[in-house]
């Protein structure tokens, strides 16, 4: 997943800047490039924890419009959805005028996958949102491979710069250095509950992972504000 990929790859490198610090010269010399490297990998968490979030399908998980559909848009493409249904016997249609607010303005795959969306749980009950996995079953494994991966990767990172904490509190980085890990403790979280969301057929791995990824980063953030 590249937006993991390029996370652990900067913290890998910040993670042999803080490995450098090996004495107090090396403290003063090197904090403010520390202080940065932590602060591009918060930026790039909180990046990955939106761009997660905002997610949609890939075309591969979509339900693909019906051929006699393709082409049309909004209240047109509506009607041709309403009028393939119908003839199928498989769902009641919705009407044409009841293109859901969610799903105004939307063209195409997105407003069928708007509407695929919204699924009534019974007749006569207002619809619901039906949870459809962003990835497909293979891509999940990925996801979770590489988000297990992050985590280690993490946990390395939080570990060095926490043993180098004495090293660091003398120089005048040492709060700045506690407020990013804190944010990134924050940020991270976000992104795992994201991720989790969409790996149905890994999630137990993912939660466990985002478990150990949370203590480690809370007690590196807490030990730069004890």
């Amino acid at each position: 997943m590249e937006e993991l990929a390029d996370i652990t790859k900067n913290s890998t490198e910040v993670t042999t800047v803080a490995n450098g610090i090996r004495g107090p010269a090396e403290a003063f010399a090197n904090a403010l490039t520390l202080r940065d490297g932590l602060k591009g990998v918060l930026s790039l968490t909180e990046k990955s924890a939106q761009d997660v979030s905002s997610r949609k399908r890939s075309l591969s998980t979509r339900q693909e419009i019906p051929k006699e559909c393709e082409g049309l848009i909004d209240l047109e493409l509506q009607e041709c959805l309403e009028g393939v249904l119908s003839s199928s016997g498989t769902t009641a249609p919705i009407r044409r005028a009841d293109i859901p607010i969610e799903c105004e303005g939307l063209v195409d795959l997105e407003l069928q996958e708007c509407i695929d969306n919204l699924v009534p749980s019974s007749a006569g009950t207002p619809p619901i949102r039906r949870q459809v996995p962003t990835f497909s079953t293979e891509e999940q494994q990925d996801v979770c491979d590489a988000f297990d991966y992050y985590v280690t990767v993490t946990q390395a990172l939080m570990t060095s710069v926490t043993s180098k904490k004495q090293l660091l509190s003398q120089t005048p980085h040492f709060g700045t250095i506690g407020d990013l890990l804190r944010g990134l403790e924050d940020a991270a979280d976000v992104l795992a509950f994201g991720l989790i969301e969409h790996v149905p057929t890994c999630s137990a791995d993912a939660t466990a992972d985002r478990k150990k990824l949370g203590k480690t980063l809370g007690a590196a953030a807490k030990a730069f504000h004890s």
